[in-house]
């Protein structure tokens, strides 16, 4: 980088966002200076990779269902063509619409019986779409975010154990170097 460059590199920066990110390294090199936070910072850190293979199971699982449930819409769609078909468009419309109100199902942000509802004008008193939606509830929640707690935990509780290990390891080493003073 010529001399040039790097001006312009900090004049786009400029002054004040220089500052903040020196904040920024402040609070890095405090996170080494307490132990807690550094081990909760790790735990975190190490946890990212089976976050990920979580995530990828659970998409699998909810395309799985959204498949069903956005097959059902089209048919339904295609069998009532004369009823008003935005409601269940807009919840089950596609693929992707079909994934996010699976999500919102699991996670709180809409309540599960308002996926189902839109349903009723098309198939009043079905019991097979409730019961599928109420497996994959009962599926989502129940064994795998348990699951996904479980080997979090006990990634949390091996690397502590590790720690405690290098721990016990350096003091054990302090006692047992010769004096060099």
């Amino acid at each position: 980088l010529s001399d040039s460059e790097v001006q312009e590199i900090f004049d786009s920066f400029g002054f004040l966002r220089l500052l903040r990110l020196g904040r920024i390294v402040r609070l890095v090199r405090m996170v080494r200076l307490i132990p807690a936070l550094k081990s909760m910072v790790y735990l975190i850190l190490a946890s990212l990779k089976s976050f990920l293979w979580t995530v990828v199971l659970l998409v699998i699982l909810m395309y799985c269902v959204a498949v069903y449930f956005t097959e059902l819409a089209y048919d339904l769609h295609h069998k009532h063509p004369q009823k008003d078909f935005s409601t269940v468009k807009q919840t089950w419309g596609s693929v992707a619409g079909s994934i996010f109100s699976l999500f919102q199902a699991i996670t709180g942000g809409n309540d599960w019986h308002n996926f189902l509802s839109v349903f009723d004008d098309f198939v009043p008193g079905t019991n097979t779409n409730t019961f599928v939606f109420a497996i994959f509830i009962a599926f989502a929640t129940l064994v795998m975010m348990n699951l996904v707690t479980g080997v979090f935990v006990e990634g949390a509780q091996r690397i502590a154990r590790e720690e405690k290990n290098q721990e016990l390891l350096k003091h054990v080493r302090r006692l047992l170097a010769p004096d060099k003073s």
